[in-house]
Order: C-alpha cells, then structure tokens, then sequence
C-alpha cells in the first residue's frame, strides 16, 4: 500500500503542474496571458496593480550598470520598466541565470512575471529571465520635445538633435548629465561615463543623441520633465564641432539678441561686449552699452577672470529669454579694457511702471538691468536677511534698495528711518507673467540693486529724536519710574512690617514690665498684709501664750483667759493666711471668663460679711487678653476692700458693661462717701486709690471717681477693646 502511494505522489504533482503550465496540451497560448508590452502599457494603474500574468520577448534598451535590480526593454509595439525585485519584498529576486549577471543592452530575453502599478506608468515585475540571444536595438523615434513631454513616449528610444550647452561628470553616479537646447525647447540627457571623453569640448557642438525618454514626475504621479538616457558613446554623434575660441563667435548687439528672422533659431553661442555695472559674484553680471542692458549669467565652473564694475567685459553664452528679455546663459567672459562712463539715469516708479501717454508706445520705457538712481524718504533699513534692505518712499509709491549683506562696509552716517537720500543702482523689474508671456506684460514691482554702501547719498538727515526714539526713552522714563516705585513700594512694605514687629516687641515689653510691676506691687501688698495681720496676730499669739504659762500654776483663771485669747488671735490669723492666699489664686483666670471670675470674687468675699454684693453684666461678653482680664480682676478685688474698710456699705454693686469699641468695670456701693478732692494719697500713706489709677493706666485706659459724703461711691475704669 506504502508502494502504492508513493507512486502515486509524483503523477498527482504532475498532473498538478500540467493544470497550471502556460501552455495547453495542444500548444497554445493562455488567452489570459498578457504577451506584448503595449497590452501591459493600456492597462489602468488599479488593474495593472493586480499581478496579472505576462509572458513576453523583448530587447534590453537601457540597464543600470552595477546594480541589477531593473532594465528598460521594449518590443514592436512599446518600451516598459521592468523590475527584477519585488517591489514589496526586496529581498525577493526574479529567477535569473548567472550568464545574465549583467545583461548588456541589445540581449534579447524572455520574461515571465506579472504587472504591477509603478511609481508613474504600469510596468512587469519579472519572476523568471531567460536569454535568447542578441538583436538589433529597436529604431529610435525622432521626436521634438514636447512631444516628449507629452509622456507618451516614456520608456521607448528616441532620436533628438540639438546644441549642448553644459556637460558636467555626476559625482553621485556613473553618468555624465548635459543640457541641450533645441529649436522646440530645451532638455536634459544622460550617457554613460567616459573617462577619455572631453566634456569641455562638448559645449556648444551641435549632437543627435539616441537613448530612452523617461520622465520625471512628483509624488502624485503627475508627469514634471523628461530626459533621455543614452547607453554609450556610440549612441551620440557629433555634427557639428564647437568653435575652438568661445570668443571667436559673432559680435552682437544689445538689441538683437532675439530678433526677428525667417531661419531657424541659431542655437549656439553669441557674443556681447558692455561696461560692467552690476556684479554678482559667481552668479551673474550686468553688462549695459548705451541705453540697452543684459544679464549674463555666469557659467559655475568656468575660469571666468576677476572682472569689476566699469570694466570693460565680453560675454559668450547662450541666448535665452528667462523673465521678459533675453538673457546670455552659461557665459564666460574676458576683460578687454575700461569701459565707458555710464551716467546713472534718473527714475521714479511712474516712469518705470507705466508707459507714454502716446499712443504708438504700449510699453514703459525700457529700464531693466540699467543703471539708475532714485531719490526719496527713507522709511526703514532691514538687516535681518542675507543682503540689507531699504524701504525708500517716492512720490509715486514705495521702492525697495537692495545692499550687499552684513559684511560689506557699514551704511554712510545718517542712513537711518527718515532722511531723505539719494540711491544708485541696478533696476531690476520683475513682470506679470513668467516666459512663455503674452504679448506686452507689464511690469509688477522693481527693486534697485546697490553696488556698495557708497550708492547711498544722505541728502537730509532725519532728526536723532524720532518717534521711536521718544517712545523708546518714554519707555525707559517709565519704566525707571515704575523701578522706583516699585522700590518705594517695598521700602515703604518692609518699614511698615519692621515698625509693626517694633510694635510688638514694644508691647510685649510693656506687658512684661506690668506684669513685672503687678507681681512686685502684688508682693509688696502680700508683706504690708502678713506684716499688718498674720505677723502682728502671731506676736500677739505668742505673748498670750507666755502670759498663760507664767499664770498657769499661779492662777490658772487667768492662764485660761490668755489661752482663750490666744485662740481668737489663731483664729484670725487662719482667716488672714486663708484671704492672702484666695487673693494670690484669683489672679490668674484659669480659663475662666472675667465674669465668671468676679461672681466667685462675690461669693468669696461675701461670707461672713454684712454686706450685699452684686456682679452686673451688660452687653454681649467677649473673650480678653489676660493682661486686661487678670488686673480688672485686681481691681475689683482692690475696690472691695477699701469699700470694707472705709465706706460702711451695705451694697455693692460690680457692673461689667461690654460695648462695641469699649468695656467699663464700675464699683458702686451706698457707703459715706467721700470729697475726692480731699481724698487722702500716698503723702500720708494712703496708696489705694494711686494705685488703682495706675493699673488702669498700665492697660491703657482711666479710671474716674464719682463721690458724695453720705451718697456713696462709683469708680469706673474706661478701657478700649
């Protein structure tokens, strides 16, 4: 059975491969199959995108030498690209044999593989190669070059004739690229490097070149240029050999660079001579002779000598027209004297803009590349970009200077925003329409081009004070103005910040020198009131108790009678030690509001006494500093003694009154009263009422005294809250 299938393995893939060979079993060809190029070159992009099969013989018209990656081939009916790597896998290449490592133009081969897009035109992406000899190169198709513009023409081999004007080695590729000219336009070609081969002597050699047309196209497949690649040296012919003196062609005249004639346009070089009036070094020159002047556009590698305005100058390029005149390109030039004096003429935009109100003129005057000279207010100078820019404002609008840039010598003394000066230079107009233009464009803008900062004449120097100058140093007056207030400001911060700290410190050593004072005061008050009580009831204790026990065996009568007298004074001095020390307790609130601190004053002083006393609050309390609270205490305290002591009271009333700015503790009792100009003071050891005075002083407030003999008392202490 193992055997059996086997066996069986190789004619299924045979059948298999036989399924899907390009051939039917009678030879014929897959109608399917796409066998010439122009079948591939009709298809749309988005069909020819889809890898339809394509099976065809053709020759190789142009290959990349070097890299095998892709040929240009083409057959009886059209040329194509063909890729030999994938385009989506490069690293996928079309089966090819190793006699075909390089595949010279003229191999004629067949290729298998499918279409694909490309970049501008439908092209093969080949998956098998196969050589079958060599043949003829297609006969190349003699085209103009907009025909070859056209596009149709991409990958086919054309014939062109025409003049070369530059031929440069590329240093990025094998090529050497020339620019040719023909009578329909002008076009770029490409021939394989020739060591031996004289570019130099190519210039100005009228060629026929045969080779392959290709475009150049952007990024949205939009067709931009064409150019021709040419294989070898042996698809260019000379027809004509270039001059062997560059300088040796035809004199011609200003005004007959582009004239009039019913021969085919002369494409070689022509030659001009001018005075120097412009130069812009290794890009162009100007040259004028008369009232006619021509740009010369300088060939970048030419040995053209060291030439300088006023020179005398031959220029040999060739003619061509770039913005509305023509122009000498490719041009090398030689020095051949001094040239003659050109007197710069006077304009003004009117003059160059517009043209004579006659009829027969239907252009303005011809001032381009002339030398000329213009007066006018100078608005501004720009240094920002390469060269320096002046806006000078005319009667007839706005013109722009050009100066060379920051480099050359510095602008004469007064060249600034409002003087009135006087430019010479190079009038450069740029028109409405690029070449191709309709007849008569007219001229849109002109700039004059300065030589050297000496084509500027200062005529009238703006004043030093301009406008911007003035809100310049406004702007500085104001804002050194707004620095010192600014300085002001924060001196006058700090000042009030260092005297509210003084302040402070201030305050706080006056509350520390009252508290100081109190605690002494308080002190002295403690030693008067144990001198005056607990000492002399302890003395007095103490001879009872010597008078007991001298009596005690003697006449024990009279012993007990000193003991009970003894006792008394103890008593007494209990009650001295017991007030001293409440009067030390009370001085400190202990969390306690003032008013809740002089009830318990009340009920303390109350016991045992015949007296009625009163605490009366009035407004809405708020919480006190302790300085304040702690000595209205005292002072309460104060006023209940003396009024113990002197007044013979029967009330006494303690009113808290709490207003808004303010708070008032009065002491009113219904005593004796008394003259308070006649009260008693320190002079006679009464200190009560002076010490009473200057507490409320230390708290920043006074204490008034209301008194009447018979009428009682009021002393109220004003403070502010």
């Amino acid at each position: 059975m193992l055997a059996s299938l086997r066996c069986l393995v190789p004619f299924l893939l045979g059948l298999s491969l036989l399924a899907i060979s390009p051939q039917s079993a009678s030879g014929q060809e897959d109608p399917d199959v796409l066998t010439n190029v122009a079948e591939v070159r009709n298809l749309p992009r988005p069909i020819a995108a889809q890898e339809l099969p394509v099976r065809l013989r053709a020759v190789v018209t142009y290959d990349n030498p070097g890299l095998l990656s892709s040929l240009i081939v083409q057959d009886a009916t059209a040329g194509i690209f063909v890729a030999l790597r994938h385009l989506k896998d490069e690293d996928l290449v079309a089966d090819i044999p190793e006699d075909l490592a390089l595949i010279p133009i003229g191999t004629e081969i067949e290729i298998e593989g499918v279409t694909g897009s490309g970049d501008y035109a439908p092209i093969i992406r080949a998956l098998r190669v196969r050589k079958t000899g060599m043949a003829p190169l297609p006969a190349p198709i003699r085209l103009s070059v907009p025909e070859m513009r056209t596009g149709r023409y991409d990958c086919q081999r054309v014939v062109v004739t025409g003049v070369v004007q530059t031929a440069t080695r590329n240093a990025q590729s094998s090529q050497i690229d020339f620019d040719m000219e023909t009578e329909l336009g002008s076009l770029v070609f490409h021939l394989e490097n020739d060591p031996k081969l004289d570019i130099g002597g190519m210039v100005d050699a009228e060629v026929t070149i045969e080779g392959v047309c290709l475009m150049y196209f952007n990024r949205r497949n939009e067709q931009v240029g064409t150019h021709v690649h040419a294989g070898s040296i042996n698809q260019l012919t000379i027809n004509r050999s270039p001059p062997p003196d560059p300088f040796g062609v035809p004199l011609m005249e200003f005004n007959r660079l582009r004239p009039f004639s019913p021969d085919p346009r002369i494409l070689h070089r022509r030659r001009i001579s001018g005075t120097v009036t412009f130069i812009e070094p290794k890009n162009f020159l100007m040259l004028q002779n008369g009232d006619r002047a021509v740009r010369v556009n300088l060939l970048e590698q030419g040995e053209n000598p060291t030439v300088r305005i006023g020179d005398l100058v031959e220029a040999s390029g060739f003619v061509e027209v770039r913005e509305f005149y023509a122009e000498l390109s490719y041009a090398l030039v030689r020095k051949s004297g001094a040239g003659e004096t050109i007197v710069p003429q006077p304009v003004d935009p009117p003059r160059v803009m517009s043209p004579p109100n006659t009829p027969a003129q239907r252009l303005p005057e011809d001032f381009d590349g002339r030398l000329v000279t213009l007066s006018g207010r100078l608005l501004a100078v720009d240094g920002r970009r390469e060269n320096r820019h002046l806006l000078i404002e005319t009667d007839g609008g706005v013109i722009e200077g050009v100066t060379p840039g920051a480099t050359s010598p510095p602008l004469p003394d007064g060249t600034r925003a409002g003087s009135t000066v006087q430019v010479t230079g190079v009038c450069m107009v740029t028109y409405t329409e690029k070449v191709p233009a309709r007849a008569f464009a007219r001229p849109r803008s002109f700039e004059i081009r300065l030589r050297t900062p000496a084509d500027i004449s200062v005529l009238s120097a703006a004043p030093w004070w301009t406008p911007v100058r003035l809100w310049i140093a406004l702007g500085i007056v104001g804002g050194g103005g707004l620095l010192a207030s600014a300085w002001v400001w924060t001196l006058r911060r700090r000042v009030t910040q260092r005297a509210k700290e003084l302040a402070e410190e201030i305050e706080a050593r006056q509350s520390a020198e009252v508290e100081f004072e109190a605690t002494l005061r308080e002190r002295k008050r403690l030693a008067a009131d144990l001198h005056d009580t607990l000492e002399q009831s302890l003395t007095g204790l103490a001879r009872q108790l010597e008078a007991a026990d001298e009596l005690r065996e003697g006449d024990p009568d009279r012993s007990g009678s000193h003991l009970g007298l003894a006792r008394q004074l103890l008593d007494r001095s209990q009650e001295d030690v017991r007030r001293s020390v409440w009067n030390l307790h009370s001085t400190s609130l202990e969390l306690r509001s003032l008013s809740e601190a002089l009830h318990e004053l009340v009920e303390y002083r109350s016991a045992d006494q015949p007296v009625s006393l009163l605490v009366e609050v009035q407004g809405t309390e708020r919480p006190l500093p302790d300085f304040i609270s702690g000595n209205l205490l005292l002072l309460a305290q104060e006023g209940i003694t003396n009024t113990f002591k002197h007044a013979a009271a029967s009330t006494i009333i303690l009113r808290l009154n709490f207003r808004p700015e303010s708070l008032e503790l009065s002491i009113e009792d219904d005593g004796k009263g008394f003259l308070v100009s006649d009260a008693p003071g320190p002079q006679v050891g009464h200190f009560g009422l002076q010490g009473m005075r200057e507490r409320v002083k230390r708290m920043g407030g006074r204490l008034t005294i209301y008194s009447t003999p018979g009428q009682g008392t009021i002393l109220t202490a004003h403070l502010r809250s």
